[in-house]
């Protein structure tokens, strides 16, 4: 670092690829030589903080797992969000890595037939989506475009899209399989209320009448969170779940071209009593049954004795 100051017409810069892994949190669990580490990185940076064509950069995709000192020492902090796949709808949620392997199998792809098509064009993808682990839901889009080829184009979408003429939608929407309701909640007028259509409670449905609504929500990012991606995540204890749910929540609130989807049933494990003297229900997991209601401002779970199913 200590060049910089003898050239000082000259920018320079300094580059820490994946720098989480030199300034992670520093807790009761933490080794000495990680928080001696974090010590020093912080003296060096205090030492240079005044040279004035000196400029840190540090890249990570944990950042909620970062040393909160270490953060409020690097100011301004930017985040970079997944590449917009407004060219390609199959390519929700590739990272931009992913998006250059896609690229590089179309082009050889092309060499040898320069017209490719739909279908070669979904092969492509479906394997360059299982190669990079982006999964949707329990699938890959490629794969559920597959399944359903009126994922895009199906005029029955309309009741989950939030392109409202003259209301002003939140955000949130909640699908209630139990009553076939959809429920898009409005900031200044009540929650509108609209009845799901006769195959709306499948999870396919569900899932591919949101993929069609991202264009009426400005929507690059789609998450599911269920069972299946708490285990594809290996988070099976609860401290590794709630970890790895902020991390979700805090990549949405900074790319604000997101959306989470909450297949709530499989997450808190409703069970409602078979006894008719004294019908009950318990949720099993309720810490993260708080947690997410917290985050969502709203989680509705009818007070019914049959079996419920809310999304």
């Amino acid at each position: 670092m200590c060049p910089a100051n003898t050239i000082p017409y000259l920018i320079c810069a300094i580059t820490i690829d994946e720098i989480d892994g030199l300034v992670l949190k520093r807790d009761n669990n933490a080794q000495q030589s990680k928080v001696d580490g974090i010590s020093v990185l912080l003296s060096h940076i205090e030492g240079v903080k005044n040279i004035p064509n000196l400029i840190v950069f540090g890249a990570t995709n944990r950042h909620n797992m970062m040393d909160e000192t270490f953060l409020r020492r690097m100011q301004p902090k930017v985040f970079v969000g997944r590449p917009s796949p407004k060219i390609l709808k199959i390519t929700t949620n590739f990272s931009g890595a992913a998006v250059g392997a896609l690229k590089s199998s179309i082009i050889v792809a092309m060499d040898n037939d320069p017209n490719i098509n739909d279908s070669t064009l979904l092969i492509l993808a479906d394997a360059v989506a299982r190669e990079f682990n982006v999964w949707f839901g329990i699938s890959i889009l490629p794969e559920i475009w597959r399944l359903n080829p009126l994922i895009l184009s199906s005029k029955d979408q309309d009741n989950y899209s939030l392109a409202l003429p003259n209301l002003s939608p939140t955000g949130r929407i909640l699908v209630d399989c139990q009553d076939r309701k959809c429920l898009i909640e409005l900031k200044n007028e009540p929650t509108l209320e609209k009845v799901l259509i006769e195959q709306g409670t499948s999870i396919l449905s569900l899932l591919t009448r949101f993929i069609h609504g991202c264009s009426s929500r400005n929507i690059d990012t789609i998450q599911v969170i269920d069972i299946n991606f708490l285990i594809k995540q290996n988070a099976f204890d609860e401290n590794q779940i709630f970890e790895l749910l902020t991390t979700t929540f805090l990549e949405c609130d900074e790319y604000n071209r997101s959306m989470i989807i909450f297949d709530i049933d499989s997450l808190i494990m409703l069970d409602i009593s078979d006894s008719e003297t004294a019908k009950s229900k318990s949720i099993s997991n309720i810490r993260l049954y708080q947690y997410i209601r917290e985050k969502c401002k709203t989680a509705i779970v009818e007070q019914k004795s049959d079996k419920n199913s809310v999304h």
